[in-house]
């Protein structure tokens, strides 16, 4: 028996299954596994194809994982904080559709209050869905008043769920339309400045908006403008845009986009 693992103080929790485990993560990212397991002795599930007793058998008897290796499972890792379990979403009316699938209104129940939530169609390949968790990755990063926030990625099981701050004026585009009467100048300044500032945010955190659209920007309450929709955004430090032949937003594009495809 191996004494003082992290394991042991977990509790016991078997009636739940594999999913209510604090360590189990669902589709995670080979990537992001790899960055959580440091230490020798980590673990984590990242399918539900792995069986719940094996691992508590292998964790409690402190038997080596595999014959002939040193290899014992010790420290469970958790899921981080953004890491939210699909049950706890409940989905509500249709928002609109994006790129990956429908967005809705919804409640996460923990918070027991309304949030966007971005669906990733069933029919999606893994690919598509490791770029949907990327957009996820990258969202997570990000804390200011003027970008939309996101509050996690539920990614236990199919469909993935990305779940957002909910902002309840909808698009700037249809909130302009829609306004009977016209705004003064000095709340146009407000909501230019709004967006101004934030992707003043984003150039901070090296990231480029390759779609800074009316559309792509929400308007909250006291007419705060929030930018929003980084499905065509990357870390420009890693991603560059792959496929050439994708239809570029040319009116919206940043320059640096036209110029450089990246």
């Amino acid at each position: 028996m191996m004494g003082g693992s992290a394991y042991e103080n977990v509790g016991k929790k078997w009636d739940l299954g594999v999913e209510e485990q604090e360590w189990f993560h669902g589709l995670l990212p080979r990537v992001e596994a790899e960055r959580l397991l440091i230490e020798d002795g980590d673990f984590l599930i990242d399918d539900d194809n792995s069986i719940l007793e094996m691992v508590n058998q292998y964790c409690l008897s402190g038997r080596p994982w595999l014959d002939n290796s040193d290899i014992v499972l010790k420290n469970p890792i958790f899921r981080e904080k953004w890491l939210l379990q699909n049950d706890d979403i409940i989905l509500d009316r249709k928002l609109g559709k994006g790129y990956f699938g429908d967005v809705n209104k919804g409640i996460y129940k923990p918070m027991g209050n309304a949030v966007a939530v971005k669906t990733c169609k069933e029919t999606f390949t893994q690919e598509q869905t490791k770029t949907l968790l990327t957009e996820g990755r990258i969202l997570k990063q990000y804390a200011h008043p003027n970008i939309v926030r996101l509050i996690g990625i539920a990614a236990q099981r199919q469909p993935v769920l990305i779940v957002m701050e909910f902002v309840e004026g909808g698009d700037l585009l249809n909130h302009l339309k829609k306004q009977q009467k016209p705004f003064t100048s000095q709340q146009l300044i407000k909501m230019c400045d709004d967006i101004a500032s934030g992707m003043a945010y984003l150039e901070s955190k090296n990231c480029v908006h390759k779609e800074l659209a009316a559309r792509n920007c929400l308007v909250g309450n006291g007419l705060v403008v929030k930018v929003s929709d980084f499905g065509l955004s990357r870390d420009k430090v890693v991603h560059t845009m792959s496929d050439k032949n994708k239809p570029i937003p040319w009116k919206w594009s940043a320059p640096e986009v036209l110029l450089n495809g990246k």
